[in-house]
Protein backbone atom coordinates (compact mmCIF):
# COMPACT_ATOMS: atom_id res chain seq x y z
CA UNK A 1 0.00 0.00 0.00
CA UNK A 2 2.34 2.40 0.92
CA UNK A 3 4.42 1.87 -2.18
CA UNK A 4 1.17 2.04 -4.71
CA UNK A 5 0.90 5.48 -3.03
CA UNK A 6 4.29 7.03 -2.68
CA UNK A 7 6.08 4.57 -4.96
CA UNK A 8 8.66 3.81 -2.32
CA UNK A 9 9.35 -0.24 -1.78
CA UNK A 10 10.58 0.01 2.17
CA UNK A 11 11.36 -3.70 1.47
CA UNK A 12 14.25 -2.15 -0.69
CA UNK A 13 15.40 -0.07 2.29
CA UNK A 14 16.39 -2.70 5.35
CA UNK A 15 17.85 0.20 7.71
CA UNK A 16 17.17 3.47 8.07
CA UNK A 17 19.61 5.54 6.36
CA UNK A 18 18.91 4.65 2.75
CA UNK A 19 14.89 4.77 3.28
CA UNK A 20 15.46 8.53 4.82
CA UNK A 21 17.58 8.85 1.49
CA UNK A 22 14.82 7.71 -0.74
CA UNK A 23 12.06 9.50 1.04
CA UNK A 24 13.95 13.14 0.59
CA UNK A 25 14.60 12.16 -2.78
CA UNK A 26 10.87 11.20 -3.51
CA UNK A 27 10.58 14.85 -2.44
CA UNK A 28 7.88 13.59 1.01
CA UNK A 29 8.41 15.77 3.81
CA UNK A 30 8.01 14.54 7.24
CA UNK A 31 7.67 15.92 10.56
CA UNK A 32 10.38 13.72 11.90
CA UNK A 33 13.19 12.73 9.14
CA UNK A 34 15.63 11.18 11.83
CA UNK A 35 13.76 9.02 13.10
CA UNK A 36 14.32 5.47 13.57
CA UNK A 37 13.54 2.86 10.06
CA UNK A 38 10.00 2.16 12.04
CA UNK A 39 8.89 5.85 12.87
CA UNK A 40 9.96 6.60 8.66
CA UNK A 41 7.70 3.73 7.68
CA UNK A 42 5.10 5.25 10.21
CA UNK A 43 5.39 8.77 8.83
CA UNK A 44 5.02 7.49 5.14
CA UNK A 45 2.14 5.65 5.39
CA UNK A 46 0.12 8.75 7.18
CA UNK A 47 1.67 11.13 4.38
CA UNK A 48 1.20 9.45 1.34
CA UNK A 49 -1.55 6.03 2.10
CA UNK A 50 -3.55 6.50 4.95
CA UNK A 51 -4.85 9.71 3.58
CA UNK A 52 -6.64 7.91 0.92
CA UNK A 53 -8.19 4.85 2.72
CA UNK A 54 -11.72 6.19 2.34
CA UNK A 55 -13.74 2.61 2.53
CA UNK A 56 -12.97 0.64 5.39
CA UNK A 57 -9.34 -0.75 4.99
CA UNK A 58 -7.78 -3.42 6.96
CA UNK A 59 -3.81 -2.63 7.14
CA UNK A 60 -2.09 -5.84 7.67
CA UNK A 61 1.84 -7.08 7.05
CA UNK A 62 3.33 -4.54 9.16
CA UNK A 63 6.98 -4.28 9.31
CA UNK A 64 8.83 -5.50 12.66
CA UNK A 65 10.50 -2.42 13.15
CA UNK A 66 7.19 -0.79 13.66
CA UNK A 67 5.83 -3.00 15.72
CA UNK A 68 8.41 -4.04 18.88
CA UNK A 69 5.91 -5.71 20.63
CA UNK A 70 4.24 -7.89 17.99
CA UNK A 71 5.05 -11.23 17.46
CA UNK A 72 6.93 -12.25 14.02
CA UNK A 73 4.82 -13.82 11.44
CA UNK A 74 5.40 -16.93 10.36
CA UNK A 75 5.39 -16.63 6.86
CA UNK A 76 7.96 -13.15 6.71
CA UNK A 77 10.35 -12.96 9.87
CA UNK A 78 10.35 -9.19 8.76
CA UNK A 79 6.52 -8.79 9.37
CA UNK A 80 4.08 -9.36 12.38
CA UNK A 81 0.71 -10.53 13.22
CA UNK A 82 -1.20 -7.34 13.24
CA UNK A 83 -3.53 -5.81 11.68
CA UNK A 84 -5.39 -2.49 11.53
CA UNK A 85 -8.93 -1.37 10.95
CA UNK A 86 -9.25 1.89 8.92
CA UNK A 87 -12.06 4.12 8.31
CA UNK A 88 -12.25 7.45 6.51
CA UNK A 89 -8.32 7.76 6.74
CA UNK A 90 -8.76 7.49 10.90
CA UNK A 91 -7.72 3.88 12.39
CA UNK A 92 -10.86 2.55 14.48
CA UNK A 93 -9.31 -0.88 15.48
CA UNK A 94 -5.56 -2.08 16.27
CA UNK A 95 -4.95 -5.52 16.92
CA UNK A 96 -2.21 -7.77 17.08
CA UNK A 97 -0.45 -11.49 18.54
CA UNK A 98 2.05 -10.04 21.65
CA UNK A 99 5.40 -11.20 21.31
CA UNK A 100 6.26 -13.48 24.11
CA UNK A 101 9.68 -14.47 23.26
CA UNK A 102 12.23 -13.01 26.00
CA UNK A 103 15.24 -13.09 23.31
CA UNK A 104 13.28 -11.48 20.53
CA UNK A 105 11.85 -9.11 22.86
CA UNK A 106 14.84 -7.79 24.89
CA UNK A 107 16.70 -7.53 21.29
CA UNK A 108 13.89 -5.55 19.71
CA UNK A 109 13.55 -3.38 23.44
CA UNK A 110 17.61 -2.75 23.13
CA UNK A 111 17.15 -1.28 19.65
CA UNK A 112 14.78 1.18 20.93
CA UNK A 113 17.02 2.11 23.53
CA UNK A 114 19.48 2.94 21.12
CA UNK A 115 17.23 4.90 19.07
CA UNK A 116 15.91 6.56 22.11
CA UNK A 117 19.54 7.53 22.77
CA UNK A 118 19.87 8.80 19.37
CA UNK A 119 17.19 11.59 19.55
CA UNK A 120 14.02 9.26 18.49
CA UNK A 121 11.49 10.36 21.12
CA UNK A 122 8.86 7.67 20.02
CA UNK A 123 11.19 5.14 20.60
CA UNK A 124 10.23 2.44 23.92
CA UNK A 125 12.28 2.57 26.90
CA UNK A 126 14.23 -0.89 27.71
CA UNK A 127 12.22 -2.25 30.58
CA UNK A 128 13.49 -5.02 32.59
CA UNK A 129 10.96 -5.75 34.60
CA UNK A 130 8.82 -6.64 31.82
CA UNK A 131 11.51 -9.05 30.07
CA UNK A 132 12.16 -10.55 33.77
CA UNK A 133 8.32 -11.54 33.67
CA UNK A 134 8.85 -12.99 30.15
CA UNK A 135 11.76 -14.78 31.12
CA UNK A 136 9.67 -16.76 33.86
CA UNK A 137 7.27 -17.30 31.05
CA UNK A 138 4.17 -15.88 29.09
CA UNK A 139 1.55 -17.81 27.73
CA UNK A 140 0.41 -17.04 23.73
CA UNK A 141 -1.26 -13.67 24.01
CA UNK A 142 -3.12 -11.42 21.79
CA UNK A 143 -4.35 -7.55 22.01
CA UNK A 144 -7.17 -5.80 20.60
CA UNK A 145 -8.08 -1.98 21.30
CA UNK A 146 -10.67 0.12 19.72
CA UNK A 147 -10.94 3.99 19.22
CA UNK A 148 -14.60 4.33 20.92
CA UNK A 149 -14.51 8.25 20.37
CA UNK A 150 -13.44 7.72 16.64
CA UNK A 151 -15.96 5.30 16.15
CA UNK A 152 -18.82 7.65 17.94
CA UNK A 153 -17.45 10.09 15.63
CA UNK A 154 -17.81 7.79 12.46
CA UNK A 155 -21.57 7.15 13.53
CA UNK A 156 -22.36 10.41 14.02
CA UNK A 157 -20.43 12.08 11.14
CA UNK A 158 -18.55 14.28 13.17
CA UNK A 159 -15.31 15.70 11.75
CA UNK A 160 -13.84 16.71 14.55
CA UNK A 161 -12.80 14.35 17.89
CA UNK A 162 -13.46 17.20 20.47
CA UNK A 163 -17.45 16.56 19.94
CA UNK A 164 -17.42 13.36 21.10
CA UNK A 165 -15.07 13.21 23.72
CA UNK A 166 -16.64 11.36 26.74
CA UNK A 167 -15.44 13.98 29.45
CA UNK A 168 -15.92 17.40 27.58
CA UNK A 169 -15.26 18.95 31.17
CA UNK A 170 -11.65 17.83 31.24
CA UNK A 171 -10.61 19.86 27.85
CA UNK A 172 -9.50 23.49 27.92
CA UNK A 173 -12.36 25.49 26.69
CA UNK A 174 -11.84 27.41 23.32
CA UNK A 175 -9.08 29.86 22.87
CA UNK A 176 -7.41 28.69 26.26
CA UNK A 177 -3.97 26.25 25.49
CA UNK A 178 -0.87 26.36 26.73
CA UNK A 179 -0.40 30.29 26.39
CA UNK A 180 -3.39 31.32 27.99
CA UNK A 181 -3.30 33.09 30.91
CA UNK A 182 -3.05 31.15 34.50
CA UNK A 183 -6.86 30.82 36.53
CA UNK A 184 -7.09 32.58 40.34
CA UNK A 185 -7.51 29.18 41.58
CA UNK A 186 -4.32 27.78 39.75
CA UNK A 187 -1.68 28.28 42.87
CA UNK A 188 -4.10 26.89 45.34
CA UNK A 189 -4.70 23.68 43.08
CA UNK A 190 -1.03 23.25 42.57
CA UNK A 191 -0.92 23.74 46.52
CA UNK A 192 -3.35 20.62 46.84
CA UNK A 193 -2.06 18.31 44.87
CA UNK A 194 1.85 19.04 46.06
CA UNK A 195 0.48 18.12 49.27
CA UNK A 196 -1.20 14.93 47.81
CA UNK A 197 2.48 14.43 46.75
CA UNK A 198 4.08 14.74 50.02
CA UNK A 199 1.29 12.66 51.33
CA UNK A 200 1.48 10.03 49.47
CA UNK A 201 5.12 9.77 49.51
CA UNK A 202 5.48 9.58 53.53
CA UNK A 203 2.90 6.79 53.28
CA UNK A 204 4.89 5.23 51.35
CA UNK A 205 8.02 5.39 53.41
CA UNK A 206 5.45 4.13 56.54
CA UNK A 207 4.70 0.93 54.40
CA UNK A 208 8.42 0.12 53.73
CA UNK A 209 9.09 0.75 57.17
CA UNK A 210 6.22 -1.73 57.94
CA UNK A 211 7.99 -4.71 56.10
CA UNK A 212 10.91 -4.16 58.83
CA UNK A 213 8.42 -4.15 61.58
CA UNK A 214 5.97 -6.79 60.83
CA UNK A 215 7.73 -8.95 63.37
CA UNK A 216 8.19 -6.33 66.13
CA UNK A 217 5.65 -5.16 68.69
CA UNK A 218 4.44 -1.69 67.74
CA UNK A 219 1.69 -2.21 64.61
CA UNK A 220 -0.55 0.00 66.92
CA UNK A 221 2.48 2.92 67.09
CA UNK A 222 2.58 2.24 63.15
CA UNK A 223 -1.33 3.06 62.70
CA UNK A 224 -1.09 6.08 64.67
CA UNK A 225 1.76 7.29 62.29
CA UNK A 226 -0.71 6.54 59.11
CA UNK A 227 -3.76 8.09 60.91
CA UNK A 228 -1.59 11.20 61.74
CA UNK A 229 -0.90 11.17 57.87
CA UNK A 230 -3.91 10.72 56.42
CA UNK A 231 -5.31 13.65 59.12
CA UNK A 232 -2.44 15.87 57.74
CA UNK A 233 -3.25 15.37 54.15
CA UNK A 234 -7.29 16.24 55.03
CA UNK A 235 -5.99 19.65 56.67
CA UNK A 236 -4.15 20.47 53.97
CA UNK A 237 -6.62 19.79 51.45
CA UNK A 238 -9.39 20.99 52.77
CA UNK A 239 -7.42 24.65 53.72
CA UNK A 240 -6.71 24.30 49.86
CA UNK A 241 -10.19 23.85 48.49
CA UNK A 242 -11.95 26.30 50.57
CA UNK A 243 -9.21 29.07 49.69
CA UNK A 244 -10.40 28.11 45.88
CA UNK A 245 -13.89 28.31 46.77
CA UNK A 246 -13.19 31.80 48.04
CA UNK A 247 -11.38 33.17 45.24
CA UNK A 248 -13.70 31.31 42.49
CA UNK A 249 -16.78 32.85 44.40
CA UNK A 250 -15.07 36.46 44.09
CA UNK A 251 -14.31 36.11 40.53
CA UNK A 252 -17.51 34.81 39.38
CA UNK A 253 -18.90 37.77 41.39
CA UNK A 254 -16.89 40.26 39.76
CA UNK A 255 -18.41 38.77 36.85
CA UNK A 256 -21.36 39.04 37.59
CA UNK A 257 -21.77 42.49 38.46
Amino acid sequence: MIQEHSGLDIDAHPDAASLRAAIMKANVELEKPDAGRGSLIDQLYKKTARQQLINPTFIINHPTDLSPLARRSDDNEHTVDRFQLVVDTWEVVNAYSELVDPLDQRARLEEQARLGAAGDDEAMQLDEDYLLAMDYGMPPISGWGMGIDRFCALLTDVPNLRDVVWFPLMRPPEGEGEDAPASPGAPFLKQAEEAFHDVAAGMQRLIEKARDRLEQDDAKKLREQVGQKLEQFGEVSREALNRLGEVVGAETKKKDS
